[in-house]
């Protein structure tokens, strides 16, 4: 680092901070460390990398830049729901961003007049290094975002934004499904039914489908459930599946609209359960699983500053996808647990058998 900062003219400081991509230098400087590091054969220490990561998260953080949050809306409609996923995801990045030394701006894409050119000129001109998608209204919405992505380390949250495709961070939606189903067959239901909008599982790239679908081939004929996945999601279409299906217990992902509708048609929890895998804090009576988009808002920071550190812009050519677990909210929508606990992994959601 010392040769390196003599072939440059700079302090041995500048060419440590410029050789992690720090906002503090300018793009001039860090191009010409980084050409003189690779014309020297320089390579980072992996030992050393790991001590000096040690003292640095030991200390208190230093502010070293500013990220983006790019949301898909307005300011207005965020104002008006902050428990929408955008929302908690926020809060969750926000918290994470601080922990590691940067700040977190919310940066509003649906605003009259906006577009990727003129959004990534206030990126630039603010000296954002990396942004977070938040999570997209719904699965394939628009054009691709067009931003010039080589300025940037980016990564998003969920599936439903698609592109470009950068690395994610996901929750683990075929193993919530899978936990959900173990956890029903525990409590001792036998027809289980998949209620949703046929764009809650578009969203999630069918993964809760697919596991539902699998369990069901293994079903006996009598305890199969065809799903209803509709795009007129409705309480007359949904009673009318109810009636013909005729479930013991049924999986949604709208944890407002199918209990109160089952409930105005007297079939309450006592003759027809329901488990939600998308459990919403604004409907905490509904069993279910919380998809923690805090959590996962968190993540997407980490893959964001993980690229910051090893100088990494542009679009991958690997997407990563972080898959994380969701935590089980106990409601008023299901029979009486037995004293066992709900699955807690993976592993024992895929390894659980149907009702016979």
């Amino acid at each position: 680092m010392q040769q390196i900062a003599v072939a440059v003219g700079v302090s041995k400081a500048t060419v440590s901070l410029a050789l992690r991509d720090d906002a503090r230098i300018t793009p001039a400087v860090r191009a010409k460390v980084r050409a003189a590091a690779a014309a020297a054969g320089y390579r980072p220490n992996p030992l050393v990398a790991v001590h000096m990561a040690h003292l640095r998260t030991s200390q208190a953080p230093q502010w070293r830049a500013t990220l983006g949050y790019l949301v898909h809306l307005t300011k207005d409609q965020w104002a008006r729901n902050r428990l929408r996923p955008e929302g908690r995801c926020h809060t969750g990045a926000a918290e994470r961003a601080r922990a590691l030394g940067y700040t977190l701006e919310i940066f509003w894409l649906a605003e009259a007049g906006m577009t990727a050119a003129r959004m990534t000129g206030i990126l630039a001109s603010r000296g954002v290094p990396g942004v977070i998608v938040a999570p997209w209204p719904r699965a394939g919405l628009a054009d691709p975002l067009d931003l010039d992505w080589s300025q940037f380390a980016a990564a998003t949250v969920g599936y439903a934004f698609q592109e470009p495709n950068l690395h994610r961070a996901c929750h683990d939606n075929y193993s919530t499904m899978g936990r959900a189903l173990a956890e029903l067959a525990r409590r001792g239901y036998a027809r289980v039914g998949f209620a949703a909008p046929a764009e809650d599982d578009e969203r999630v790239n069918h993964l809760w489908l697919a596991r539902f679908l699998a369990f069901q081939a293994a079903l006996p004929p009598r305890h199969r459930v065809a799903p209803l996945l509709t795009r007129e999601w409705n309480r007359e279409s949904f009673l009318r599946w109810v009636r013909r299906a005729k479930p013991d217990v049924l999986v949604t992902t709208r944890s407002g609209d199918a209990p109160e509708w089952l409930a105005r048609a007297r079939l309450g929890p006592e003759k027809i359960g329901v488990l939600s895998v998308f459990w919403r804090r604004e409907v905490a009576t509904c069993s279910g699983f919380d998809q923690n988009f805090e959590l996962l808002g968190a993540s997407a920071i980490d893959l964001v500053v993980a690229q910051l550190q090893r100088n990494e812009r542009g679009l991958p050519a690997a997407p990563k996808i972080m898959l994380l677990p969701g935590e089980w909210r106990e409601g008023a929508t299901l029979r009486r647990a037995p004293v066992a606990a709900v699955p807690d992994s993976p592993a024992s959601a895929q390894r659980s058998k149907p009702v016979a």
